[in-house]
Formats: structure tokens, C-alpha cells, sequence
């Protein structure tokens, strides 16, 4: 008889504690820091089209300013951007076009 006072105490006990988490659930996710995926992109998006209008990138070779580059990857698998004038260094090189 006292097995069954004491399992009902513990299954009291868990319910209990179940319907306490349960009610602080919202709450937490209320003071969450987790931001949704597709709104967090379209903000970084917007401002990294901003700052890109009318800016010129260096050249990976020479590091001169050029508004038009054409991509490439090298040996080691690393991106490069290329000016005009240093595309016959990339040609002698044979490095893949992107």
C-alpha cells in the first residue's frame, strides 16, 4: 500500500514539473536570440549591395582598383579576381575562368 502512495507522489511529482516547463516555454522564447534565417539574409543582402554600387575591388596580382574583374580560381582552389591587363598572366597560367 505504501508503494502506491509513494508512485503516485512521484507521478504527481513529474506532472508537476511538466506543466511548470511547459508554461515557461513561451516566455523563454520571447527573450530568445534566435533570429529567423530568410529575414537575416535579406537585411545583410541589402546592405552589401548598398556599399558595393560604384565601388572598384583591387586585383589579386596587381592591386590596382578595377570597377570589372574577371574571377578565377589558382592552384589551391583560392578565388581570384583579375583586371583586364593581368588576364595574360591568368592565360599563361591556365588557371579556370568562374
Amino acid at each position: 500500500m505504501t508503494y502506491m502512495w509513494i508512485a503516485a507522489g512521484i507521478i504527481a511529482a513529474v506532472l508537476l514539473i511538466g506543466l511548470v516547463k511547459k508554461r515557461r516555454r513561451p516566455e523563454a522564447a520571447a527573450r530568445s536570440k534566435v533570429i529567423e534565417l530568410k529575414a537575416a539574409r535579406s537585411r545583410k543582402n541589402k546592405r552589401t549591395a548598398a556599399e558595393s554600387n560604384g565601388k572598384s575591388q583591387p586585383c589579386s596580382l596587381c592591386r590596382k582598383p578595377s570597377k570589372q574583374l574577371g574571377f578565377y580560381t589558382d592552384e589551391n582552389g583560392t578565388v581570384i579576381g583579375v583586371c583586364s591587363s593581368c588576364k595574360p598572366k591568368v592565360k599563361t597560367r591556365q588557371l579556370e575562368q568562374l
